[in-house]
């Protein structure tokens, strides 16, 4: 049942956004905003969902700077408790993060309106707090790096 609400939660939020394929994120597939990589993942044991946004693969030449400047953004928004940082193993990326309580009240606006909002925010950190750390996939094909060449997707920080 949390299944189906999520699966039509992410559809609605993907004809929001004006997706191609709106049953991709119901799969948990990720799915890009401008160029930004979301993707939401749910869990039923604990009826929560995260919705994560890659900001991209450390770049800099010196990581533990990368990873300190994280953690303060981190300490910046403790009053959003849901918010943290991670790391996924397989692509080697940070993601922003947040985790919500799944509610009877949420509907697909409310998710776009965080997914846009999230996808914002990275863009705007890799473009200031963060510009030449990160490199992320670009939608046009290749890599990309902002400030030099840009490249692509959580774990705990």
């Amino acid at each position: 049942m949390i299944a189906t609400f999520v699966e039509d939660l992410c559809r609605q939020a993907s004809l929001e956004l004006r997706l191609d394929d709106s049953e991709a994120m119901g799969r948990e597939e990720p799915v890009v905003l401008g160029d930004v990589s979301v993707e939401v993942l749910h869990q039923e044991l604990n009826d929560s969902l995260l919705v994560l946004a890659e900001m991209g693969r450390a770049t800099a030449d010196e990581p533990a700077r990368v990873y300190e400047q994280l953690l303060s953004l981190q300490y910046l928004l403790w009053h959003e408790p849901g918010i943290r940082f991670g790391y996924r193993d397989d692509s080697g990326s940070v993601m922003l993060m947040l985790g919500v309580p799944l509610r009877d009240d949420m509907n697909g606006e409310w998710l776009a309106r965080a997914l846009r909002g999230m996808a914002g925010q990275v863009t705007q950190w890799r473009a200031t707090l963060l510009a030449g750390m990160f490199a992320w996939a670009g939608t046009a094909g290749g890599d990309r790096r902002r400030d030099a060449d840009r490249a692509p997707h959580a774990a705990m920080v």
